[in-house]
């Protein structure tokens, strides 16, 4: 995602399929700082981030409990301006949810 505003409130959404897997197990931390780097580069400002782990990329967005409330709760709604995640796979694997999501955004 490009961003020319320098006011962007960020969110990060972090998650790691398997919660046991130690060869993944820095995946979390390294979603953030993807995250982060993004947002210092554009002029960001993180206000959150999710982390859900062992979570299932074939989980909707609105149902993980990391990421899931700043997506239907107004009150968390209103803090942030740009999602921002390291790879699509992070927001998941569905086609439809993904769809779902960019609809949601838009509107």
């Amino acid at each position: 995602m490009t961003s020319t505003n320098t006011t962007d409130r960020v969110l990060i959404a972090a998650r790691l399929s398997a919660a046991g897997d130690r060869s993944e197990e820095s995946r979390i931390e390294r979603d953030e700082e993807a995250g982060r780097v993004w947002a210092d580069v554009n002029g960001g400002t993180v206000v959150a981030v999710t982390k859900d782990r062992g979570v299932s990329g074939s989980v909707s967005p609105w149902k993980r409990a990391g990421l899931g409330p700043w997506l239907t709760d107004t009150n968390l709604i209103a803090q942030w301006d740009v999602l921002v995640v390291s790879a699509v796979d992070r927001l998941g694997r569905s086609a439809r949810d993904l769809d779902e999501l960019k609809a949601w955004a838009e509107d």
